[in-house]
């Protein structure tokens, strides 16, 4: 029987985990003895696992952690943290399923790391993570009314600048600068020292050390 509820790379021989997509060789990878996942992946024979089939496997993995207690969030911060008035670290992030049912809400098991020397500013939200926990990288800055979704992983020594979004489950790397009043889209990974430019919107993914700018954001090329 399942104690806990981790991210499908990250569980141990106690998880329930779930897999997303067609991957099935997640499932010899996971630590996990019990695997939500789709029907015909649930028909695999591995030694050692429960594979339960369904449709709609997020929905699924809702319905069998709907009575599981979250607990508060875990937040672990580095030295020298600086935090700004307003704003919130740990509250639960925006990840639903809307089903014939009715609508689901993910359980937030995860919590949120923050390194040294980190400064964030007034009026900003840091999600806790859903399964795993977000992540914010030594030294670097966040200001003032931006939001991080759940999930999300920020390296070292980047900037991030007012009325940014980052979605759920972003990858942002080292040294990566993000202007004022952009939005990434949820699940986007951006290289280290990538620079993204005012206003943006950014839908793909952004190789490292590149300038990406506009609505939609793309690569900036030089003259």
């Amino acid at each position: 029987m399942y104690k806990n509820a981790k991210p499908i790379l990250e569980a141990n021989e106690d998880s329930i985990t779930w897999l997303k997509g067609e991957n099935s060789n997640l499932i010899l990878k996971t630590r996990a003895k019990t695997i939500v996942c789709l029907p015909h992946i649930a028909s695999l024979v591995v030694p050692g696992k429960t594979l339960i089939g369904a449709e709609n496997p997020k929905e699924k993995f809702i319905e069998l952690t709907k009575d599981m207690v979250t607990g508060p969030p875990r937040i672990i911060t580095g030295k020298n943290f600086i935090k700004g008035p307003g704003t919130v670290i740990g509250i639960e992030g925006f990840n639903y399923s809307v089903t014939e049912k009715g609508i689901s809400k993910f359980p937030h098991f995860g919590g949120v790391i923050i390194g040294d020397n980190v400064e964030i500013g007034a009026n900003t939200c840091v999600e806790r993570g859903a399964l795993g926990d977000t992540f914010i990288g030594d030294d670097t800055k966040i200001n003032n009314l931006v939001h991080i979704g759940h999930n999300v992983k920020i390296g070292k020594r980047c900037l991030i600048v007012a009325q940014s979004g980052i979605g759920g489950s972003c990858v942002i790397g080292d040294e990566v600068y993000i202007g004022f009043g952009c939005t990434v889209k949820n699940g986007i990974t951006i290289g280290d020292h990538a620079f993204i430019g005012m206003g943006a919107i950014v839908l793909k993914d952004v190789p490292a050390g590149e300038v990406w700018v506009g609505n939609p954001a793309k690569k900036l090329e030089k003259p």
